[in-house]
């Protein structure tokens, strides 16, 4: 597996019906150590899995990801993570415009910002780049009067809210 850095190591990869417990004990109980890159993919029973190798076999997890989508809602394998976790480092990054950076912004191939779409695409440094709040708001504010909308972040937070639904980070568990 190679990061989007580089770096390049070993590792497996597993889908959402895997059960990382079992998967531990099966085959890996002698690693003191679990590393998860891109741990917004995991699912929140996948999580709650992990927080138990760390009880029951005494095991250091750390997870990489993002802790929201391209719309800023909430991957449901980050949300858990961010309520389970007993430590969690946020990654800084920079905007262009010289601000923190806690949008991953997801641009099309003219360099785009999109404000729709599926929340799952695979894609590196060619899709998707970290801006701030105010760089991304002021797009997607451009986006909308072009379609004759108005966007306010506080009435749109609140529809999102309740159906479950920012920046990189990294997850200690």
């Amino acid at each position: 597996h190679q990061s989007v850095i580089g770096l390049e190591a070993k590792a497996n990869v597993v889908g959402p019906e895997v059960n990382l417990y079992d998967y531990y004990k099966d085959g890996y109980a002698d690693c003191k150590a679990v590393i998860v890159d891109e741990c917004q993919f995991l699912t929140p029973t996948q999580v709650d899995e992990l927080a138990d190798i760390t009880i029951d076999y005494d095991v250091a997890v750390l997870c990489f990801g993002l802790r929201t989508d391209f719309l800023t809602h909430s991957f449901p394998g980050s949300q858990r993570l961010m309520e389970l976790a007993e430590s969690i480092t946020e990654i800084k990054m920079v905007c262009d415009c010289g601000a923190k950076a806690t949008v991953n912004a997801r641009f099309d191939d003219n360099g785009n910002i999109l404000f729709e779409g599926d929340q799952v695409c695979l894609g590196g440094n060619d899709k998707y780049r970290a801006i701030c709040r105010k760089c991304w708001t002021k797009a997607k504010r451009e986006y909308l009067a072009k379609k004759g909308k108005t966007y306010n972040f506080a009435t749109t937070f609140e529809s999102f809210r309740f159906q479950g639904q920012s920046p990189q980070f990294q997850v200690e568990t």
